[in-house]
């Protein structure tokens, strides 16, 4: 019985050899085009031959400029990067956890903190100026809903890399000088991969990644990607601890740069990815009303957006660091006497800018 089904057997084995990796490579092409939700499948990866490009992009926004907070690319505008690989590694599930459903319910009702991005690690091989024929490892970002992929979309995404630079710089040079310092000298510091927004000009994928998508770039050779300061259940390191509090100390108490994640290097530095950055809006006409009036006590006060921001500071910072005691030894950054309306603590609106 088992003899005479061999010969079936050794056929399927070989059309299996040959026909395995498309069926493959076409199921994990279904899954991650169609699938919408925050959570990375298992590893797999779309890959071109030598000769041709799984995607080709063409660069057209860089905002980040190069300096001693940002980590640049080297990408310029106008330069054409080929894509010759797609891989979706489990470690880049990290990133899509700000999208989970319990995280969307306390973060602000806006682009970036609600709307779930596609994430690929990238092969990369650019064609033009100083960095022609080097090849970079990277991270491919896209909205997973057509509707959100838009170029002003990818410039909001890279204004808060932008936004995260500039404190880091300042917060490396705050290190050099409380350790006594020169630039260049070692020290551990904390740098913001600079991204840049692309646009596809060929895709040998059309279904999932159409020609004309913008998208985000990110030069990133970390085998890693952790979370740094997320929900404050994180194990507690110094270094990005106290650069959380040091960006929310050096914009007066009105931005948070929030998930801080990336990895660890050899050397002590910590590379952040995709940093996102919570702007607490200024109070409405209904704020400002209401916190002139007097409180009706039958009625049960929301929380205001202020000490829902504040919350957040406590909950993912649940203690300082000494660096932080060096810059801001009260812990007065996200409350400080200026608040959301820059009218100081007589104006009356003590929930506002306490």
């Amino acid at each position: 019985c088992y003899a005479s089904l061999l010969p079936l057997l050794l056929q399927c084995c070989v059309w299996c050899s040959t026909m395995g990796v498309a069926v493959s490579w076409c199921s994990s092409v279904v899954l991650e085009g169609l699938q919408e939700r925050p959570r990375v499948l298992a590893a797999s990866s779309l890959s071109a031959p030598l000769e041709d490009s799984a995607l080709v992009l063409r660069v057209f926004c860089t905002p980040v400029e190069e300096s001693p907070g940002a980590r640049p690319s080297g990408f310029k505008i106008g330069n054409e990067l080929r894509v010759t690989r797609l891989d979706t590694p489990p470690c880049l599930d990290v990133l899509a956890w700000r999208y989970r459903e319990n995280m969307r319910a306390q973060w602000p009702q806006s682009y970036r903190f609600q709307n779930f991005k596609r994430a690929w690690h990238a092969l990369v091989l650019s064609t033009g100026g100083a960095e022609g024929g080097k090849r970079h490892s990277c991270v491919l970002q896209l909205a997973a809903n057509s509707d959100y992929r838009r170029r002003e979309n990818v410039e909001l995404d890279l204004e808060d890399s932008k936004t995260a630079a500039s404190y880091a710089h300042r917060f490396n040079l705050f290190l050099q000088q409380h350790y006594g310092v020169e630039a260049g000298e070692a020290l551990p510091l904390l740098n913001v991969a600079a991204p840049v927004g692309c646009e596809v000009i060929s895709s040998n994928y059309p279904a999932m990644i159409p020609v004309g998508t913008p998208c985000i770039l990110t030069a990133y050779s970390g085998a890693e990607i952790r979370k740094f300061v997320f929900t404050g259940d994180e194990a507690f390191m110094e270094l990005p601890q106290a650069y959380f509090h040091y960006a929310a100390f050096a914009s007066s108490g009105k931005q948070l740069v929030c998930d801080i994640q990336g990895s660890h290097e050899d050397d002590g530095h910590i590379l952040l990815v995709d940093p996102c950055v919570w702007q607490v809006d200024p109070p409405g006409v209904s704020d400002l009303v209401g916190a002139m009036m007097p409180a009706d006590g039958d009625r049960q006060d929301t929380e205001p957006a202020a000490q829902t921001f504040t919350a957040y500071f406590d909950a993912a910072h649940p203690k300082c660091t000494q660096l932080c005691k060096a810059f801001d030894p009260q812990r007065r950054s996200s409350k400080l006497a200026a608040g959301m309306c820059n009218m100081g603590v007589t104006c009356g609106l003590g929930r506002h800018c306490a």
